[in-house]
């Protein structure tokens, strides 16, 4: 702040402020500042990009894809930012096969991500593929060892129940 205060057009300090606004989850300072770099600077493919974060942030899916879609054209090549979000975005709009098909190709890119396992998972459980969920939520706890104890709690927990329900399905199917 005390750098942006001196220099206010220095478009860096701007995009870095702009970047910690998201990490904090303050996505309407962040969309002020990213909106005027992006008047500035409209082809940019990493405003672009961040100004989808922040429509992703204030619950936009519609217009973080239209962001999505710039940005992809923009950069040369595949990102896995763009694949991951344009999954969150789909996965807001409830279209959890298109989701999970931009998940797919994020992983194709980064596999070893964990967060993007959880994702996946979570696609997967949405769409009642609970074995491909429960293989994809044990990949995600057993990536991420440093996990939350309530959210690995959760998780835990969720795949207990998804399994108990399996169990119990082949159960009647078999009698």
């Amino acid at each position: 702040l005390a750098a942006r205060k001196k220099d206010p057009n220095h478009t860096a300090t701007s995009f870095n402020l702009a970047s910690a606004y998201i990490q904090a989850g303050a996505f309407a300072e962040a969309q002020t500042i990213l909106t005027d770099l992006h008047l500035k600077n409209p082809d940019n493919p990493e405003v672009l990009l961040n100004m989808a974060v922040v429509e992703l942030g204030l619950d936009r899916p519609e217009q973080a894809l239209a962001f999505l879609d710039r940005a992809d054209i923009k950069f040369a090549q595949p990102r896995y930012e763009v694949l991951i979000h344009r999954g969150t975005a789909h996965s807001r709009l409830g279209d959890f096969n298109e989701a999970l098909a931009f998940y797919q190709k994020a992983a194709n890119i980064a596999p070893e991500r964990a967060r993007l396992s959880l994702n996946i998972a979570i696609a997967y459980d949405n769409l009642t593929q609970y074995d491909q969920a429960i293989e994809y939520y044990l990949i995600f706890l057993d990536q991420f060892k440093n996990l939350d104890p309530a959210q690995r709690h959760e998780i835990e927990q969720r795949v207990r129940k998804l399994k108990a329900y399996l169990a119990q399905k082949q159960g009647a199917e078999t009698q």
